[in-house]
């Protein structure tokens, strides 16, 4: 996973924060545009936030159990999927989930807080800004037939509607209620757990989630966040270029 400290990871953020501060310099900014900045670098830190988090659970499948016990009866090289009681590990791993989903998706809401600021004019209340009513409004205003349609391409695919759940079970419910995939192999004579995955349900909504997708960290995590990134940054990529033939602030 390429981290978002590289240059090219948000290159078209980088590059509009760049055009915002030529503007500005040229007295073509509006007063109400003039926080713009603080919104495209709070996209940038919920990127990078999320990322921590899933980096730690990329890591977590290197760690072994050295305490515990379980009741298995699983023999060394058995793979088995098991909720082992563990302490400070399974804390971090819950952690991690539901801090990845929750910034992963809150970028998306920065995200709209800029739209407002660059097409909307005067813009609304920051208040009163949520990403999918921003959409709504730029189908109805047409400000951005290109950025609508671009908003529309991944509104619509199934990797944002998952975080879109996951985000919504995680703040508003429950913890996402993961598993684990463990080998059992003998250290010195000793049984030790050690996880291969953490297995992500096929729904975070009901109480007794299944598996049946077999979705992990890797196979479904790392392309949410892979996803937005790229969506994100195209969509800064739009608005550059629009905010550049424009020559100005709002649009």
């Amino acid at each position: 996973m390429t981290s978002l400290s590289t240059h090219s990871s948000l290159a078209c953020v980088s590059g509009f924060l760049t055009t915002f501060d030529i503007l500005k310099k040229q007295q073509k900014v509006g007063s109400g545009a003039v926080i713009l900045p603080n919104y495209c670098n709070s996209v940038i830190a919920k990127l990078r936030i999320a990322e921590k988090h899933l980096y730690g659970l990329l890591s977590f499948k290197e760690w072994t159990f050295a305490t515990g016990s379980s009741n298995s009866t699983a023999t060394s090289g058995n793979t088995i999927a098991s909720t082992f009681p563990v302490t400070s590990p399974e804390t971090e791993v819950t952690g991690d989930l539901d801090d990845f989903f929750i910034n992963l998706r809150s970028s998306f809401e920065m995200f709209g807080q800029a739209i407002n600021l660059v097409y909307l004019d005067p813009p609304l209340n920051e208040n009163d800004v949520t990403f999918f009513g921003i959409v709504g409004l730029m189908k109805i205003r047409k400000p951005s037939a290109l950025l609508t349609v671009h908003l529309d391409s991944f509104l619509n695919a199934q990797w944002f509607k998952d975080l879109k759940d996951f985000r919504e079970c995680c703040y508003h419910q429950k913890n996402i209620l993961w598993e684990i995939s463990m080998k059992y192999s003998s250290v010195q004579a000793t049984v030790y757990p050690q996880v291969l995955e953490i297995l992500i349900p096929d729904n975070p909504f009901p109480n007794l989630p299944t598996y049946t997708k077999n979705r992990n960290v890797k196979n479904f995590c790392l392309p949410l966040f892979q996803s937005s990134v790229s969506v994100i940054d195209k969509s800064f990529g739009i608005i550059d270029a629009e905010v550049k033939n424009a020559n100005k602030i709002p649009v």
